[in-house]
């Protein structure tokens, strides 16, 4: 007795997995201290900014898992956050909740890190 084909519908089997995606190439990896983060934008922190900055970045270095900012529209939450991608100079991973916040931010980080590789993934962004 043959037994059902993989992957037929109504078999209960799972079709074979997909070939693993093949990345390009960007050469060796530079260590960050190299290619340091820097922002480029002619704002300073101003406010409860300065204060925003150096808490997040005083939790990031005690490795807190969650830490939030909170603020109204238009009332520098992203720019706040590149000053701190600046301060820690770690690659960052920015997940936004739709795709028209992700599209916003991607603009604005590369604006402010034109140097660095700003690169969408549907609602990421990866610095």
């Amino acid at each position: 007795m043959k037994g059902p084909r993989r992957g037929k519908p109504g078999s209960g089997e799972r079709p074979p997995a997909p070939e693993p995606l093949k990345m390009p190439s960007r050469g060796p990896m530079v260590p960050a201290a190299s290619r340091p983060f820097k922002i480029e934008s002619p704002f300073q922190p101003t406010g409860d900014q300065p204060r925003a900055i150096e808490a997040l970045v005083a939790g990031l270095r005690k490795n807190l898992s969650h830490q939030v900012l909170l603020g109204v529209t238009g009332s520098g939450k992203t720019f706040t956050m590149a000053k701190v991608i600046e301060t820690v100079n770690r690659p960052t991973l920015v997940i936004a909740h739709n795709k028209t916040l992700a599209a916003q931010l991607y603009q604005e980080f590369r604006s402010f890190f034109p140097q660095a590789a700003v690169e969408p993934s549907s609602n990421q962004l990866f610095l």
